[in-house]
């Protein structure tokens, strides 16, 4: 599920250069994300972006289950679902409805993982959502992100991608700060671009669902928080 303000072409562009980067293979999701405004305008209308995933909860909540089915027909292949920035919201939308996600969540159950990436998704209530799936959670933050500093004050509410160590845990999640990662700096996308060979290890292990393990990690230069 591809962030904030990505058009078809540039959301294929990007799954594109996780399949080059990452050896993996992308099926999209696309959605109408804020492509139609300017930056601020769309931001300034969080609540529209908010209403648009809410519109979309069937839809995308189908395909989770179809895309749960066959992860369980192909137990060797390892499916996970990433969610980037703004697509954490959409993702949400769904989790959040306990009446989906009780015949959702088994059916996600043979997924090795999900990601959230960069999550443009309020701290609030998140916990909650990703506690209802039926398997393991990865959420990766930067707390200098300028992008979601721009988006934490104009939604009027601390954002998860870059939460500070008090954000209520997930019990099936693990948090990874990348803050401190050399080249991330107050950069929004550390999952698309090269970030170096320990980190882009690191990456294509949460792409496929491999939980990282403390050296991969310290590496990296990502903590554990």
């Amino acid at each position: 599920m591809h962030g904030f303000q990505k058009t078809f072409a540039e959301s294929i562009e990007q799954a594109c250069r996780l399949r080059e980067l990452h050896q993996v293979e992308p099926v999209l999701w696309s959605w109408p994300s804020g492509e139609d405004a300017g930056f601020l305008s769309a931001l300034q209308d969080f609540v529209t972006m908010q209403q648009r995933c809410a519109r979309m909860q069937s839809a995308l909540s189908g395909t989770l289950a179809l895309f749960g089915d066959l992860a369980a027909q192909h137990p060797g292949c390892r499916a996970t679902v990433l969610a980037r920035s703004m697509g954490a919201l959409a993702l949400d939308a769904v989790l959040q409805r306990h009446d989906l996600m009780l015949n959702l969540a088994p059916r996600l159950a043979p997924l090795a993982g999900v990601l959230l990436s960069a999550p443009l998704l309020p701290q609030r209530h998140h916990a909650e959502g990703l506690a209802r799936l039926g398997c393991p959670a990865w959420v990766t933050f930067n707390r200098q992100d300028r992008s979601l500093r721009a988006a934490d004050w104009l939604s009027h509410g601390e954002l998860l991608g870059n939460a500070g160590p008090g954000v209520e845990r997930a019990p099936n999640a693990r948090y990874l700060d990348w803050t401190a990662v050399p080249g991330v700096d107050g950069g929004h996308d550390h999952l698309t671009l090269p970030m170096g060979a320990a980190a882009d290890a690191l990456n294509a292990a949460l792409l496929h669902g491999t939980a990282p393990t403390p050296a991969q990690l310290a590496a990296a230069g990502v903590v554990a928080a």
